[in-house]
């Protein structure tokens, strides 16, 4: 008993977090899945990375872990961890539906071309917001990445 107080007290600090921090490492601090997760695996989501990857960019991107993160309540809905040159990782809520999961994936995407395609930062400027009406067109709208 014990040690789970000692969990509790260690890691309570990240419960404000709507994702856990990439210092833990993304494969080792996993929250477990509540009522109204969308019901797929980390390995299809990075089948989803690998399939976008080779349709939208010619297979030009990294592979990177891909991975859900996040509670139901939280109002970050993706992240795409990285710097210019460099790239880590994306971490998608899984509490929304498949759609709008693939929105967000190719949202992410964006990021890390900008992160290694292009050697900058991952804003959402003039060659971000261009490149997400590109993909909106190229998936006939399926997955609007601007609406």
């Amino acid at each position: 008993m014990a040690e789970r107080s000692f969990f509790r007290k260690e890691f309570s600090m990240y419960r404000s977090y709507n994702y856990y921090p990439p210092c833990i490492g993304f494969a080792k601090a996993k929250a477990p899945r509540k009522e109204g997760h969308i019901k797929k695996s980390d390995t299809w989501l990075t089948g989803k990375y690998n399939t976008f990857n080779k349709w939208y960019w010619k297979g030009q991107l990294p592979k990177l872990p891909v991975y859900f993160r996040g509670h139901q309540n939280a109002s970050q809905v993706g992240a795409a961890y990285g710097w210019a040159g460099h790239a880590q990782g994306i971490t998608i809520n899984g509490y929304m539906s498949q759609d709008n999961v693939l929105n967000v994936l190719l949202h992410e995407m964006v990021h890390i071309e900008q992160f290694i395609l292009r050697k900058q930062d991952g804003d959402h400027g003039r060659y971000f917001k261009s490149r997400c009406r590109e993909l909106t067109a190229l998936t006939n709208k399926r997955y609007g990445v601007v609406k």
